[in-house]
């Protein structure tokens, strides 16, 4: 049985700013345009196919976990978006204030161009076979569990990236800024450079291991030409020092020493005898 939605809004005053009406069986939302001072708008949780136009102040809507397949265009304001786990095919234009969306679990083939603004996105769990280019202020991308061949270029102020579980072959170049990057489940054959300042999550690709391993044994071999040649030349004066001082000098000490001569003879060759002596 369906919550009485109409009485439970007409008891409310025209000036609320919070609405919550989430997990209450709804199939349908009246029109909100009355609540002229409304910010927030959670609806998560019910059987909703559609959603009423969006009141002009509202900065928060949270509508996932309905059965809704498209969105009413966005309002001026809005900042935080959660439309997941729905039926949506494409998502309205962004718009210019928006920093976060979450539009994972839908069936979406493709999204809008991002605004300026956006810091995370999490678009996981969609039919996406690319990404539009990201925004200059993006920080946390969520792309996993899609159809996805390449990825855009990354911008110099993202953090983290989920990208596992899709058709990857090879990764852009990674940023300063990046601490954590999870690629397992795809078909990667190299890795690049990983930042050595900021980075502490872990690049993996799964899927072709073999792949993955050659590549780490080929920059491990290249590392230890590297500090192999390093060292070398760093103590090739020390180590010429030691083999004088521990294996040349002492055995030139051992065979020539003036101790030795008063047991030659005058017809005694000095070479000769010193190795007859030695080999007793």
């Amino acid at each position: 049985m369906s919550y009485n939605i109409e009485n439970y809004l007409n008891s409310l005053p025209s000036d609320t700013t919070f609405i919550n009406i989430s997990n209450m069986n709804l199939t349908y939302l009246p029109d909100l345009s009355r609540f002229t001072e409304l910010i927030f708008l959670n609806c998560s949780y019910n059987e909703l196919t559609e959603l009423p136009l969006l009141n002009y102040k509202l900065k928060q809507l949270l509508c996932g976990y309905n059965k809704l397949t498209t969105l009413p265009p966005l309002n001026d304001n809005l900042e935080r978006l959660s439309c997941c786990n729905n039926l949506l095919k494409i998502l309205p234009q962004l718009n210019d204030n928006l920093m976060l969306l979450f539009c994972y679990g839908n069936e979406l083939t493709y999204l809008p161009p991002l605004n300026d603004k956006l810091i995370q996105l999490n678009c996981e769990e969609n039919y996406l076979t690319k990404l539009p280019p990201l925004n200059n202020n993006l920080k946390h991308l969520n792309c996993g569990f899609n159809l996805l061949k390449i990825l855009p270029q990354l911008n110099d102020n993202i953090t983290t990236i989920y990208c596992d579980h899709n058709d990857l072959n090879t990764l852009p170049l990674l940023n300063d800024k990046l601490e954590i990057l999870v690629c397992r489940r795809n078909n990667l054959d190299y890795i690049p450079c990983l930042n050595t300042t900021s980075f502490s999550g872990f690049a993996y690709s799964a899927l072709n291991r073999s792949n993955f391993i050659n590549a780490i044994r080929k920059e491990n071999n290249t590392l230890y030409k590297f500090r192999y040649t390093y060292y070398a030349v760093k103590f090739k004066k020390q180590l010429k020092k030691w083999l004088w001082e521990k294996v040349r000098e002492p055995k030139i000490m051992l065979r020539f020493h003036p101790l030795h001569l008063n047991k030659l003879e005058e017809i005694d060759d000095l070479e000769v005898f010193l190795d007859n002596w030695i080999n007793k």
